[in-house]
């Protein structure tokens, strides 16, 4: 299959009340479920709660604020990659990243926000803190329809609180006469769910089994949900993240923000007993998050299955 396939991801539909256990909740729960086993990653409908209204009241937002001088941008500082500020680098030139760690709670966009603009800036403020409490929810959600597939429902409060809720916003500056380049390497996530609002310029592509990449179509105002070898690991194999990369082509630079639910410091990861059985032996051996991040750091060509596996 070559590289000029597109990739149908399944398309599922959050709009309007979902209620548990309603039967619409039910089926919702299945193919959420299938989709994250494989293909490992679906657009989701959520215009009642993230209209493309205020998605783009967002990117606007975003452009704002990577147009502030850079001296400014890199008060936002982390230890960890792409949870603060990151300029552009040889390896990743086009690719510009800042994040908000524990983005759930409002006092930390609030921190941001007055470390970007200390006189100030309550549309900003107000945007981001809508889009994240809004994707948050999706989040949870989604991580509810799983464990309840898998009648590991009485897991989710201990995974909700022992999880840090990230808001990443990203631009990808148009490259020079339009060519072609890579915006963002092929990697698979380490985390637990990633929810990405992209915007109408595209370049998310993903990778097939056999090794070849196709963009992804996305309708407009569709989130993308991913899961990370973190969730693959909680579900002892079941679900399967997918590998993807942003290519960049044309002149119009790319904006892009995610939600990603990522394990505390010191929290072990291991998937629970109802999913361990003689039909699915445990697969990896408990793990905390963060050293599995630095084994990747100094060890790119390796996986979960390297650092965890039994």
């Amino acid at each position: 299959m070559g590289s000029q396939s597109v990739m149908k991801v399944p398309v599922l539909d959050f709009s309007g009340d979902l209620k548990p256990g309603a039967e619409r909740w039910k089926a919702l729960t299945q193919e959420v479920r299938e989709a994250l086993e494989s293909p490992g990653c679906f657009a989701a409908i959520y215009n009642t709660a993230v209209p493309e209204s205020l998605q783009k009241e967002m990117f606007s937002a975003m452009k704002e604020l990577f147009e502030i001088p850079q001296e400014t941008k890199m008060n936002n500082r982390s230890e960890f990659k792409y949870h603060g500020y990151r300029a552009p680098v040889p390896e990743a030139p086009f690719f510009e990243v800042t994040g908000i760690d524990h983005a759930a709670l409002p006092e930390n966009i609030e921190r941001f926000t007055d470390l970007m603009w200390p006189q100030g800036n309550t549309k900003f403020n107000e945007t981001v803190k809508t889009v994240t409490m809004k994707i948050t929810e999706l989040a949870k959600l989604i991580q509810i329809m799983v464990l309840e597939s898998y009648g590991a429902e009485k897991y989710f409060d201990d995974l909700d609180k022992s999880s840090n809720y990230h808001f990443r916003m990203m631009k990808y500056k148009a490259p020079e006469g339009g060519h072609q380049v890579e915006g963002l390497k092929g990697h698979v996530d380490k985390n637990i769910v990633t929810i990405l609002c992209p915007d109408q310029v595209g370049g998310l592509e993903v990778q097939f089994k056999d090794g070849s990449w196709a963009p992804v179509v996305l309708s407009g105002g569709s989130l993308v949900i991913t899961i990370g070898d973190t969730f693959m690991a909680w579900t002892n194999g079941r679900l399967h993240p997918v590998r993807h990369r942003v290519m960049l082509r044309g002149y119009e630079d790319r904006y892009s923000c995610g939600l990603f639910s990522i394990p505390n410091p010191n929290v072990l990861i291991e998937a629970p007993k109802e999913l361990v059985d003689e039909e699915h032996p445990k697969l990896f051996k408990p793990f905390d998050y963060y050293d599995y991040y630095n084994f990747y750091k100094i060890n790119k060509e390796c996986g979960l299955k390297e650092f965890a596996g039994v």
